[in-house]
């Protein structure tokens, strides 16, 4: 007879870490567990891991997972998230993302992200619609209901949904559709992304914490509006940078700016030699998600 034992002890035994520290990882989702598997499981499928929100019983041979320092992000705990609510119905809830905040789970920290928090808050269940990098703020849709998630999904999938942002930079570029793409990137498995340039107007404005000293302590920026049809990883913050006007505040892409797909051997592996430290805050708010123009 196999005998069951308790998920938080396992780990104590085997890391040599104190009870409570194990309890607060559990309580974060740090941790993941999943079933025995034999020999040819293992390399006929990958372990069916799930995070583990609580203390569960394991049996001999069971997965376990732990991240032992997860990511963390406190600055949720004093954020008042009632007055964060821009639109609710039975189907949804619309939230004014705060940038430095997580959208969803990350996989070392399931408590302290935007939807967790609003779940709390609201003691419901939520599905994501879309997602805002951690230093973007603005409008970020949840899903009440499985049909509401799949209509959205397949909506934004169609490009029937305008996604419009406002963005600061310090170079003025025309306004218009931008394609970045080329024939045999497409060939190799690169995906087109497409923006909009919707408006784009001079402002003279002081900017805090950057540097003053340009034009005696004001710096020519330029806000722009941006509609979004595809929706690629860090797109905006990316091909701003290509064309040589990164977003203001985007430590990681600055460094990147004027780096065209002629220099695409250049940011081969993780990026290192390229790109610049993640931001915590960038000039990037997503200001309008919903049905595109000229439709209901």
């Amino acid at each position: 007879m196999l005998w069951a034992k308790s998920s938080n002890k396992v780990i104590m035994e085997e890391t040599g870490m104190d009870g409570k520290l194990v309890k607060e990882l559990v309580k974060f989702g740090a941790v993941y567990t999943g079933p025995p598997q034999d020999a040819m499981d293992k390399k006929q499928s990958p372990v069916k891991a799930v995070r583990t929100m609580q203390d569960v019983e394991l049996l001999p041979g069971s997965y376990v997972r732990v991240h032992a320092q997860p990511k963390r992000c406190l600055s949720v705990y004093k954020i008042d998230w009632s007055a964060r609510v821009i639109r609710e119905s039975q189907d949804f809830i619309v939230i004014d993302k705060p940038p430095g905040v997580p959208s969803l789970t990350t996989i070392d920290n399931g408590v302290e992200c935007v939807m967790s928090q609003v779940e709390k808050m609201r003691n419901i269940s939520l599905m994501p619609t879309s997602r805002l990098d951690v230093c973007t703020a603005g409008v970020l849709i949840f899903a009440k209901t499985r049909d509401f998630c799949l209509k959205t999904n397949k909506a934004m999938s169609e490009r029937r949904c305008d996604k419009v942002y406002l963005l600061l930079s310090e170079r003025e570029l025309p306004r218009g559709e931008d394609l970045r793409s080329r024939q045999d990137l497409q060939e190799e498995g690169w995906q087109d992304a497409v923006l909009e340039i919707l408006d784009c107007r001079c402002l003279l404005t002081f900017l805090q914490p950057f540097d003053l000293k340009q034009q005696g302590g004001r710096r020519k920026v330029f806000e722009y509006s941006v509609r979004l049809i595809t929706g690629r990883t860090h797109q905006i913050r990316l091909q701003f940078a290509a064309l040589g006007a990164p977003v203001l505040g985007d430590t990681r892409y600055t460094p990147a700016a004027g780096l065209l797909f002629q220099s695409v051997d250049d940011a081969i592996g993780d990026g290192s030699r390229v790109f610049g430290p993640d931001p915590d805050v960038i000039f990037l708010q997503a200001r309008r998600e919903g049905a595109g123009r000229g439709r209901s």
